[in-house]
């Protein structure tokens, strides 16, 4: 669904969103915590007792807000909103985001989060480029991330992967997740702080 909103935000035509609404808005929320039923991405066993993981939920609700921002459905954008206030904003420590609810520290899941709220802000939407909470919010994840995930060399700097080790990483899967920091840090110097500038550099060297 999400990748259908990039598509039409691309082309400019919404209508290419318009096929996906129904079911994003009728989509079953779990009937006590306030997030959506889905696989939650667990190994093994996990997906019985998982309370629904930040990244998977926040994805959901950044498809909701997105399609609801480009169709003018305030009930889509509503539900997005639920969740994120509700369920993804309290989960952040510092920060940071786990895992899931508890003490699963999962750093590029933490990653994946922070990435997906930045295109919030890049939905260019008032209801987010001026939110001071929200955008200190983010300022405190994107700092996080510079200050936990990545290493600084010869003005590169370098993402590690889920391996939680620098030196186990793959420059590959650095990569990558050098790559959707450079979306993230995008959307800072443009709504937060031009200062962020230096390290989107430092990340497209890297």
């Amino acid at each position: 669904s999400d990748a259908v909103c990039t598509f039409a935000a691309i082309d400019g035509d919404p209508r290419w969103v318009a096929p996906i609404r129904e079911g994003l808005r009728d989509w079953p929320m779990h009937p006590t915590l306030p997030r959506p039923l889905m696989d939650q991405d667990a190994w093994g066993n996990e997906e019985m007792n998982t309370t629904g993981t930040y990244n998977m939920c926040t994805h959901f609700a950044l498809a909701c807000w997105r399609a609801g921002h480009l169709l003018g459905d305030d009930a889509l954008k509503a539900k997005a909103e639920f969740i994120l206030d509700r369920y993804t904003f309290p989960g952040e420590r510092d920060g940071v985001w786990p895992y899931r609810p508890g003490n699963f520290p999962s750093h590029h899941y933490d990653m994946y989060l922070k990435w997906q709220l930045a295109r919030l802000l890049l939905t260019g939407a008032p209801r987010w480029t001026q939110d001071a909470a929200f955008l200190a919010r983010l300022r405190r994840g994107i700092d996080a991330n510079l200050r936990l995930y990545a290493k600084l060399e010869n003005g590169e700097r370098l993402f590690w992967d889920w391996t939680h080790s620098p030196a186990a990483t793959h420059p590959a899967n650095a990569a990558r997740h050098g790559c959707i920091q450079l979306e993230t840090l995008l959307a800072a110097v443009l709504h937060i702080d031009a200062g962020y500038l230096e390290p989107l550099t430092q990340t497209l060297r890297g």
